[in-house]
């Protein structure tokens, strides 16, 4: 967080809050099956948080873009870079071509921050099957995040020049047409409004409001705060896979959200269960934790061919938490840090970075997974469960017995509802 703003411990805990639900819910914990709100209440903080600081900065005339890009990368890319790198390691070891292909597909798009675009135009949706087996699929909120940060600043700079006591009202217009394109598009296009910036950007836009709204202390914060959290929590627990999202239905955890965010003043009961000092430091490495949980819980699955027992799912949250705090200790850290590293090397590591792993990503794409890798029957194999899921081929299960065990093993863990390989195969 900036230094012109004052720290809000609280703010850490609803980070806390919000990995965590995100974190149990990819878990497979049912009774927290709407946790992947996490991501709607991380898009209110960063649009609340981005906001303060840039607004702020614009209006004591010393706001610049290089400043505000360098921040942005320094905290992004690092820990995306080092994530990346092992779950790619780990995903040529592993992952089958046809998911590998997969994955050098999303690897590329993750690096042009528009990995959302290309899950979109791919049709793979957030609550599919297959979804589960994709390590970087979680990195669609990134990229939603990171084009918000390109037009924000320099709209709210221009705005501020020409017009800035109109600034509230123009944000106010942009998330309800935001919301109203949401809820239209939702039941007839529900992938590309689940992932697309145009019907996201009123989450990040109430948090921008926001951060424009004075506050002074109230009696009734208390109330108010415990009421929005007991809100929030509810719809984590109560939403589910079925629910539209984002839409008219999601506007009630974002605007308890936000309203959890007004009114956790430090003199409130929820504001100290925010701070408390578990939840702050869960909150300080949330990013972290958000990018590794999903390649850990991707491999766990295929490494044991299930969703797993709760032994396995609380074994593969504790290593994710492991990975965290060491990828923010000795990853975001120091790459934080000016004096370490300037702005020309940030900017140099971070292009050359993304360059690498944005022509991995195609190549291993144009190599149809590194299906060199396999045997002739296991290859085989992969030629024809490719072609099942584009419909050109679809084996009887009594055709597979005449493979070998240990040749069908590549396979083994691909147990998703829409895999054409039977599982004793």
């Amino acid at each position: 967080m900036s230094q012109s703003m004052t720290y809000r411990p609280e703010v850490d805990g609803l980070r806390a809050v919000a990995v965590l639900a995100v974190v149990l819910s990819h878990a497979g914990f049912e009774w927290m099956a709407g946790g992947y709100l996490g991501v709607d209440v991380f898009f209110v903080i960063s649009g609340y948080l981005i906001t303060s600081i840039v607004h702020r900065q614009i209006v004591e005339g010393r706001f610049s873009l290089h400043d505000f890009y360098d921040r942005r990368l320094r905290r992004i890319l690092p820990a995306l870079i080092a994530v990346c790198l092992v779950t790619s390691v780990a995903s040529v070891v592993i992952l089958p071509p046809t998911h590998l292909a997969m994955y050098g597909r999303n690897l590329a798009s993750v690096f042009l921050f528009a990995s959302n675009i290309q899950l979109s135009m791919t049709g793979q949706g957030y609550f599919a099957p297959g979804a589960a087996y994709q390590p970087l699929q979680h990195t669609w909120s990134l990229a939603v995040e990171e084009q918000f940060y390109l037009f924000f600043p320099i709209a709210l700079f221009l705005i501020h020049r020409v017009a800035k006591a109109r600034i509230p009202i123009l944000l106010f217009l942009g998330a309800v047409m935001s919301l109203g394109l949401a809820q239209f598009w939702v039941s007839s296009h529900p992938t590309s409004a689940y992932y697309l910036l145009p019907f996201r950007a009123w989450e990040l836009l109430l948090g921008s409001m926001l951060a424009l709204t004075p506050s002074k202390p109230s009696p009734k914060d208390g109330l108010w705060g415990f009421w929005s959290l007991a809100i929030l929590l509810g719809c984590m627990m109560g939403f589910s896979e079925q629910t539209p999202t984002p839409s008219l239905v999601t506007l009630l955890p974002v605007f308890a959200t936000t309203a959890l965010l007004a009114t956790a003043k430090p003199h409130t009961l929820v504001a100290r269960i925010l701070s408390a000092k578990i939840l702050v430091s869960v909150g300080l490495v949330s990013y972290s934790l958000y990018l590794w949980h999903q390649p850990v819980f991707v491999f766990t699955k295929m490494a044991t061919g299930t969703h797993g027992d709760v032994g396995t799912k609380v074994g593969s949250i504790l290593l994710s938490l492991g990975l965290a705090w060491m990828s923010w200790k000795w990853v975001e850290q120091p790459f934080r840090n000016r004096a370490w590293l300037s702005r020309h090397q940030i900017y140099g590591c971070s292009f050359v970075g993304s360059v690498l792993f944005l022509v991995f990503g195609l190549w291993v794409h144009h190599q149809e997974g590194l299906k060199q890798r396999l045997n002739p029957l296991q290859r085989a194999i992969h030629d024809t469960y490719r072609e099942a899921r584009e419909g050109l081929a679809y084996w009887k299960q009594d055709q597979w017995y005449q493979a070998n065990r240990e040749d069908c093993n590549f396979y083994d863990h691909l147990n998703a509802p829409d895999s054409p390989l039977p599982r004793d195969s």
